[in-house]
């Protein structure tokens, strides 16, 4: 059952941020400050991803894509098909993108924990747990990604 309650409207919020269409366009040409619950200043976007046993590789890799203003957008506004199995990498990127951007984060940092077991998942691995080359993850990621876009 759910529970209706003001007070949780946050927490919705914060493991399922959305944005409108108006939103996500301002992204690009308006820097909009937001404040976590410790008091501290943030950018929305440009905020730190912990490091997962040697993740930062992948870190790096997250955010050079948030800087590409096309593919950001589209993730941002990324919805998995409901009438067929959705994509776990896809979805997962999106959702750590979505909560990137959010403005009303807890904290200035985010955890992408889910994504990364989506990429070990799909590459038996591969990209999991220690220190790899980034170009070759960017490369991997790239590839998924047009092809699953592509279908």
């Amino acid at each position: 059952y759910e529970v209706v309650d003001k007070s949780l409207e946050d927490i919705k919020f914060n493991l399922a941020p959305i944005f409108d269409e108006e939103e996500i366009e301002a992204m690009s040409t308006k820097v909009r400050y937001a404040k976590a619950l410790d008091g501290t200043d943030y950018i929305p976007g440009c905020i730190g991803l912990n490091n997962i046993c040697n993740s930062d590789y992948e870190n790096v890799v997250v955010q050079v894509l948030c800087q590409v203003v096309p593919l950001r957008n589209y993730l941002l506004a990324y919805e998995a098909p409901k009438e067929k199995k959705h994509d776990p990498v896809l979805t997962t990127l999106a959702d750590l993108l979505r909560k990137m951007y959010n403005p009303r984060n807890f904290k200035g940092l985010v955890s992408p924990h889910e994504f990364y077991q989506a990429i070990g998942h799909k590459t038996a691995k591969k990209f999991y747990s220690k220190q790899q080359d980034p170009v070759a993850f960017f490369s991997w990621l790239m590839s998924y990604l047009h092809k699953k876009l592509k279908a």
